[in-house]
């Protein structure tokens, strides 16, 4: 079979991409309408290996939405029009082919890729969530093959995985010039894999990865179901690691919960380090943003960063990273001033009717309404029982919604120390376990907020 034949190559897909557009409109009265016309209606259906369709977005933010929100319903409504399994690949289209212009069908060897500028150490904002990954990638790219091998680095999508592969890759090949260096997706590993079986080519294709001194591969859990290629990729990685070669990956979960990865290979995995990276919390976004705007020569107000931080919908820094082009795209194009107003303006229409993250006044506004305080007796001095159960909670919420540190958190509950703001947070989870009383307060007070209870 021909790797992503082109819809004019092969009448096969040129069925498929109908097959994809009734799919489409499956899913069209679940959403609304605006939505389906972003992030549904504008993807193509390019080809097809195996189970795999392929899908192209225009451009980065769509297919990150749309493979965060929207993969697996279209999965399901793809697999009911083909009548088989399928399993959707999006990627991005981040410019537009010429009309009579056809996709490759060569095998595509497995190239070095040159990571972006964009991602660097120097613009990677460092704080608790990530600390333990990054420094991790520092201690390998000073000595490949001896600290840190084999390091694995998890977490959800969008809080810099991909970021500190891609500027390891850069530091690695400039502090080691004579060190063979590869950084690729674990898509492109069994794409590559597939078409050196196609090709009869796989020695040449193991060899040119065994010869590198580092390997790092993103998105090791796309290999998960994929039996072949994950035994290509177990004896690669015994290769690698025995010869005292570098080996980085990444992933959205931990080893142990990537259950359909070979037993054998998810404990290779689980020998790491492995260093999880958790979302940033509100000030890790907020200066994310600054530092985005600042390398862009763009003067971003601090409330603007915050309205920002607090609401773009989740705690994806991709997806607050869209968000931030749209608005200075508009800012750009507009000339209107760069404030609150006018970021309200243009990101509430960008994510639709989707639900927002409340700002931590707003979460302080609610809490003081429901237990009938002011919002100067739940930052304040008093230790009133009452006044300062309403506080907690406050200081629980901001914790669990907005991610917000510990630190922040003190500042905004009146200078409090980080050692009284962990205890009314911890008094509050543990209240959650035995007190039905606790657990309904805290469930009301997030249907207020439109949070899921």
């Amino acid at each position: 079979m021909e790797f992503q034949l082109s819809l004019e190559e092969d009448p096969i897909l040129g069925t498929l991409r109908r097959i994809f557009d009734r799919a489409k409109k499956r899913v069209l009265p679940s959403l609304p309408k605006l939505q389906y016309e972003k992030f549904i209606k504008p993807l193509e259906l390019e080809g097809r290996e195996e189970n795999l369709i392929f899908i192209t977005a225009p451009g980065k933010f769509i297919q990150e939405w749309v493979r965060d929100k929207y993969r697996k319903q279209l999965e399901e409504a793809f697999s009911q029009e083909l009548g088989e399994r399928i399993e959707l690949v999006i990627e991005a289209r981040l410019q537009e082919r010429k009309p009579q212009e056809q996709i490759p069908t060569t095998p595509i060897a497995p190239i070095a890729i040159d990571s972006s500028p964009c991602y660097s150490f120097e613009n990677f904002v460092i704080g608790p969530t990530n600390h333990i990954a990054y420094n991790g990638v520092l201690r390998i790219c000073e000595k490949p093959g001896s600290y840190c091998n084999p390091l694995f680095i998890y977490g959800p999508i969008g809080v810099g995985k991909t970021h500190l592969l891609c500027a390891a890759t850069s530091e690695l090949r400039k502090k080691h010039p004579g060190l063979a260096v590869r950084y690729m997706t674990a898509q492109e590993f069994a794409s590559g894999f597939i078409q050196s079986l196609e090709k009869n080519s796989l020695p040449s294709y193991r060899k040119a990865i065994e010869n590198v001194g580092a390997w790092l591969v993103d998105d090791i859990g796309f290999l998960e179901g994929k039996n072949k290629t994950q035994e290509e990729m177990f004896f690669i990685f015994n290769s690698l690691l025995q010869s005292g070669k570098q080996i980085v990956l990444s992933a959205e979960r931990p080893p142990r919960d990537l259950t359909k990865i070979e037993e054998r290979l998810r404990t290779r995995f689980e020998s790491a380090l492995v260093a999880e990276i958790q979302p940033p919390d509100t000030g890790m976004r907020i200066e994310i943003l600054k530092k985005k705007a600042a390398n862009e020569g763009i003067e971003m107000p601090d409330e603007v960063a915050e309205y920002l931080a607090m609401h773009t919908p989740g705690r994806n820094v991709r997806t607050m990273l869209g968000a931030f082009t749209t608005l200075v795209a508009h800012h750009s194009i507009t000339k209107r001033p760069l404030d609150v107003q006018f970021a309200e303006e243009v990101v509430k229409p960008l994510f639709g009717c989707m639900p927002m993250m409340p700002s931590a006044d707003e979460i302080l506004k609610t809490v003081a309404s429901y237990y009938s305080v002011s919002i100067d007796q739940l930052t304040g001095p008093t230790r009133k029982a009452w006044i300062a159960h309403a506080r907690h909670v406050a200081i629980y919420l901001c914790r669990e919604v907005l991610n917000e540190s510990w630190q922040r958190l003190g500042a905004r509950f009146g200078g409090r120390d980080h050692s009284s703001i962990m205890h009314a947070y911890q008094k509050i989870n543990s209240l959650l376990e035995k007190e039905e009383r606790t657990r309904s307060e805290i469930s009301n007070i997030r249907k207020e907020l439109n949070l899921p209870s």
